[in-house]
């Protein structure tokens, strides 16, 4: 059986990538554990994200999908 759900920021599988639960804003930036702060994310978008905002990393996805 798979899974429907997908990543927050690629919209990749989180069945072929595993998965992360991420902080939409990240908790040095003042983001709170409430759940309507989580989503579900890939584990490289996890990783690629890290402490940054949710817009700089749609605006790194985006750009990285330009140069391919």
């Amino acid at each position: 059986m798979t899974s429907a759900a997908a990543c927050a920021y690629c919209h990749g599988s989180l069945d072929e990538f595993g998965c992360a639960i991420d902080h939409v804003i990240p908790l040095r930036s003042g983001g709170t554990h409430d759940l309507s702060h989580l989503v579900m994310a890939c584990k490289p978008c996890n990783r690629a994200k890290w402490d940054r905002s949710e817009s700089d990393v749609r605006r790194w996805l985006h750009g990285a999908a330009s140069r391919l």
